[in-house]
């Protein structure tokens, strides 16, 4: 299971995706197999991240909300909370549907806010400036860009430092 994942990996930095999708199914089909769900959700959003650059969107949006439901049965917050951004990202950037994608992004936030981890901010304010954007709502947009720019400042700055 492991050799299919990494050669599926190894396949997408190459950008031969259809080599990676083949190798990664293969790897989420033996992870369902001997019942190892929860390693079969990075798997699925590897899948999905694929699909997406191959303009699949809904098929990448099968797989999330798939990835997601096991991710929601363990409490696995950081891969419930990834899902739930690369979903709202799907819907704002690609299905022009910045509603949807907020509702998606909130779920996200409001995870991140749990975890208190800047550098999942920094991603979910990123997909969250793009969606009042696109609502062409440029003041929430830039107060978002503001809270965006402390907190990577914050979180660089605090990195620098431990360096």
């Amino acid at each position: 299971m492991y050799d299919y994942n990494n050669i599926g990996n190894l396949y997408v930095t190459i950008d031969l995706l259809d080599s990676a999708q083949y190798y990664l199914d293969k790897s989420k089909d033996l992870c369902l197999k001997l019942g190892m769900e929860k390693e079969a959700t990075s798997v699925i959003a590897n899948i999905a991240s694929i699909l997406i650059k191959q303009g699949s969107y809904y098929k990448a949006q099968s797989l999330l909300n798939q990835s997601l439901n096991i991710a929601k049965k363990f409490n696995d917050l950081k891969l419930i909370m990834s899902s739930y951004n690369i979903l709202a990202n799907i819907q704002i950037s690609f299905l022009n549907n910045a509603d949807l994608g907020l509702t998606y992004n909130d779920s996200a936030l409001l995870i991140a806010g749990k975890l208190q981890n800047a550098e999942y901010l920094i991603g979910i304010y990123k997909v969250r400036i793009e969606a009042f954007q696109k609502k062409k709502n440029y003041k929430e947009a830039l107060k978002l860009f503001h809270r965006y720019e402390a907190i990577k400042d914050s979180f660089f700055s605090l990195n620098k430092n431990k360096q």
